[in-house]
Order: structure tokens, then sequence, then C-alpha cells
């Protein structure tokens, strides 16, 4: 825990104004983190070999990238 002694943890914060469903709204946009999709995606590439984890993480990062993008979003690193 001691790891841990310079984290201040936030939580519950609300939106700014504005903002209330920017999650919700980029997140089905993006269409990448809803229901049981994710989890049936990665079993069907696990069992079929179809992508790797990378290669899906890399197409639903463009997903959610594009979906912010719709949404004038910009990413402050």
């Amino acid at each position: 825990m001691s790891a841990f002694s310079e984290v201040e943890m936030l939580s519950d914060n609300a939106p700014l104004e504005g903002e209330e469903s920017l999650y919700d709204d980029i997140r089905n946009t993006a269409e990448v983190m809803s229901g049981g999709h994710p989890v049936g995606e990665l079993l069907e590439a696990a069992l079929y070999g179809t992508n790797t984890f990378d290669e899906m993480m890399d197409q639903w990062n463009e997903k959610w990238t594009s979906a912010q993008e719709s949404f004038g979003v910009e990413v402050n690193e």
C-alpha cells in the first residue's frame, strides 16, 4: 500500500456541464464496450484464431478514437 501513498482517489466526479452523456455517447458510437460484445469477440478470436489480442485492441482503439473525434473530444496527454 505504500506505493499508493501519494495517490489521491477521485470518485463519483460529476461530469462537466454539457458532457453528462458524453461517455455513453462515445461508447455507443464506438460499439466496443457494450453488453457482452467485447467478451464474445475475444472468445471468438481465441477459439477461431481470427485476430490476435493486439489486433483487436488496435481495432477497438481506432473505433474509440473515431467516436471521440466525432464528438469533438481532444485528448490531452
